[in-house]
């Protein structure tokens, strides 16, 4: 047993060290509005980030004709930044401008542009070439969306010139909070694929492990944490595809917003219910008062979801951080009790407890833009810890499995005894 958690922690330790794993080359950052990408060697796999300085004309709505021959006078903003952390409302409207310098040769070249808070207009070498929602100054009339876009490059100039126009009145948090990427077409294409195909192998796991450990249930309905087990698999599988690429507002452009964000917020909620009934219930975990405590507070979070407005209950995630933090300290208390129990499953929960608590750092990090998370560690990640809290079913299964098959061997044994 000892040498399978030895490989085990291993095997976990070495995934979280990829979460931290920095490349040796380190991107041009864009100073004073002007990215400087004429030295870069564009070969297989290479992509940039727009990151740095971009000019920032607040409460502007420009387009390419503006700009053209009037001498005005930019502030310069950081991309990627929250208007909050830079002294500004999170609601409102500004106009952000980058000129990328590139190799005369550069070839075909691709953006891959994310969403934004909370809608977009982008404007390459004077054409609009995205959108996402309806950018306007009327709060009335200004729509919410997320959805990411590739812009395709045929010819780039020397100097591609970039114009995004950002309004936001939905959220709680405003501004451009993820980088934009531009490459060779076939690298950005496969960065997008990349980031699809990790989040659907995320969501095709937890759906697997969803339905197998709900139909289990069904045949033992005694039997509630498969049950909840289940439950926390199929919401968080829900939460993948309305969460960091937005695969569903991508599947379905229509998806109203305000909808789609609650979902997303609902999902993350009650998969943290199902996560502490489930290890409350697998471990017997007999302190009411403090399960009844975690399980109203949640309810309080599930309920501000539902009825208050996106640009009031998006300001409570950080305050759920907080609980969460509580919460998985608690469940991390159960499972110490139950080892200290010599209860020998514990040790997978404890081992999937602490690449949780790790991840929850490195999500809180990157929600809050302290890091840049890589989402396909991320997912990688999150399979990790819903696999070893399976093995806590399944060897609670195999155990009374065996159980049983000793019963049955005894009973045998004493009826060929009666028959002598």
């Amino acid at each position: 047993m000892v040498g399978v958690m030895c490989r085990v922690a291993f095997f976990i330790l070495f995934f979280v060290f990829l979460f931290f794993h920095v490349h040796a080359y380190q991107d041009p950052v864009a100073v004073r509005g002007i990215l400087d990408l004429s030295s870069v060697q564009w070969s297989g796999g290479s992509t940039v980030s727009l990151n740095g300085e971009w000019e920032f004309y607040r409460e502007k709505l420009l387009s390419p004709e503006d700009f053209d021959g009037n001498h005005l006078r930019p502030g310069y903003m950081k991309v990627p930044a929250l208007w909050n952390d830079n002294a500004l409302p999170a609601q409102g409207y500004h106009t952000y401008r980058l000129r990328v310098r590139l190799e005369h040769h550069a070839g075909p070249m691709a953006l891959l542009i994310p969403n934004v808070y909370t809608s977009y207009k982008l404007f390459v070498e004077g054409k609009v070439r995205a959108e996402n929602g309806k950018v306007n100054k009327d709060p009335e009339t200004a729509e919410p969306q997320w959805r990411g876009r590739v812009v395709f490059l045929e010819n780039p100039h020397d100097t591609t010139e970039l114009i995004l126009q950002v309004s936001n009145f939905s959220h709680y948090r405003g501004g451009v909070h993820k980088p934009f990427l531009i490459g060779p077409v076939e690298d950005i294409l496969r960065e997008k694929e990349i980031l699809s195909i990790a989040d659907m192998l995320l969501v095709g796991g937890l759906l697997v492990m969803a339905a197998s450990f709900i139909i289990f249930y069904l045949y033992r309905p005694g039997m509630k944490q498969y049950l909840y087990f289940g439950l926390f698999c199929l919401l968080w599988a829900i939460r993948s595809v309305f969460s960091h690429i937005y695969i569903m507002n991508y599947l379905y452009p229509d998806l109203n917003w305000h909808i789609s964000l609650r979902i997303e917020y609902l999902t993350l909620y009650l998969s943290f219910l199902m996560a502490i009934l489930f290890i409350h219930k697998v471990f017997d975990y007999t302190h009411r008062l403090s399960s009844a405590v975690l399980i109203i507070i949640n309810f309080l979070f599930v309920a501000s979801a539902l009825v208050l407005p996106t640009a009031f209950f998006t300001a409570l995630l950080n305050g759920f951080f907080a609980f969460a933090g509580a919460a998985l300290l608690n469940i991390f208390y159960v499972i110490v009790v139950a080892i200290g129990n010599k209860r020998r499953e514990a040790w997978f929960s404890a081992m999937g407890i602490v690449i949780g608590l790790i991840i929850f750092v490195i999500e809180f990090f990157g929600y809050n833009l302290i890091i840049s998370v890589n989402l396909v560690y991320l997912n990688l990640a999150y399979l990790i810890v819903f696999f070893v809290n399976a093995l806590v079913l399944i060897y609670g299964f195999v155990k009374a499995w065996q159980q049983v098959d000793q019963l049955e061997s005894e009973k045998s044994v004493l009826y060929k005894m009666m028959r002598r």
